[in-house]
């Protein structure tokens, strides 16, 4: 999943059941790919995506190869085929230091097969949504089965939000046509969205911290991102009582919730005594949440500038 030593064991894994290992291609492979096998996927004029012709034997290689590589690594997804949109350009994903630094923290609990749980401090603009929302549709397309759930601290937060994990799976639609499972649900103008891939049994739902009740209720999610989390209106009932009472802690669970120290909304205080509780017992085996810091200088891409 996240770090090389699993990703290897996936690969192991593969070439034991399949008969073939999966092998890495650059970001230069990759395109020139794309492009050979984008007249063979063209768009008609209501722009449904079509099959023109048989695909070769070594067409059907690279596919297989590409699905089976995003599979087992979500590094191999977000470097290869996740596009993003930033100062008016749109680029495909690269990590920022501030990205990486968090990164490394998931290589490493997946490499000691703890569940991945992190509650993020961080200044603004360090690209943590960005990343978190790769990460989400990484594992709404490629890990079958599973649930993610997003969402920020109101209604139109959160549509922010999930436009950018809307504009990365469409990307890669209209590039890579190829590659992802048939969306089989689309709740996108809903108040209460919500995206499907039953062929694969996965769904990404999403609520804001605006909403009543608890979250996470009637499903079992096993990837979570919330953003803005210290402007939620009422996290006791929202997520202690709610969501994090649905996850079930293993290998597979992904779950980031992130904010600045906003001090200004009256549920700051949640967020602060929670992450005060993380940094004091984590490493004691007694919070369930990695507390992680990221200041502004983890990322000098930004900051200070000029």
């Amino acid at each position: 999943m996240f770090s090389p030593e699993v990703v290897s064991q996936k690969l192991d894994a593969f070439e034991s059941e399949i008969g073939w290992r999966p092998v890495e291609h650059s970001i230069s492979e990759v395109d020139e790919w794309a492009a050979q096998l984008s007249p063979v996927f063209p768009c008609d004029d209501k722009g449904n995506i079509y099959q023109s012709r048989n695909l070769t034997s070594e067409e059907q290689q690279f596919i297989a190869n590409e699905r089976a590589m995003c599979v087992a690594s979500c590094y191999y997804f977000l470097t290869r085929y996740y596009w993003i949109k930033a100062k008016n350009r749109v680029l495909r994903f690269t990590f920022r230091q501030g990205q990486w630094i968090l990164w490394q923290m998931l290589c490493w609990l997946d490499a000691q097969g703890f569940s991945k749980q992190l509650q993020i401090l961080k200044a603004r603009q360090l690209g943590v949504s960005t990343l978190a929302e790769g990460i989400m549709l990484w594992l709404a397309m490629f890990v079958p089965g599973s649930v993610e759930q997003i969402g920020s601290a109101d209604g139109q937060k959160t549509q922010t939000m999930l436009a950018m994990l809307l504009f990365a799976k469409d990307r890669i639609s209209d590039l890579y046509p190829w590659l992802p499972p048939d969306e089989t649900r689309s709740k996108r103008a809903s108040d209460r969205p919500m995206i499907g891939f039953e062929k694969i049994g996965t769904s990404v739902i999403v609520q804001h911290g605006a909403m009543r009740g608890g979250m996470g209720q009637g499903s079992t999610p096993t990837g979570v991102h919330l953003s803005e989390v210290s402007q939620y209106s009422s996290p006791v009932k929202q997520i202690d009582e709610g969501l994090l009472k649905s996850l079930h802690a293993g290998p597979e669970l992904v779950v980031l919730l992130e904010s600045t120290g906003d001090a200004s909304h009256r549920s700051a205080w949640w967020w602060k005594r929670k992450w005060e509780w993380n940094r004091d017992h984590y490493w004691k085996g007694e919070a369930r949440m990695l507390p992680v810091f990221l200041p502004w200088h983890t990322t000098p891409e930004l900051y200070p500038g000029e």
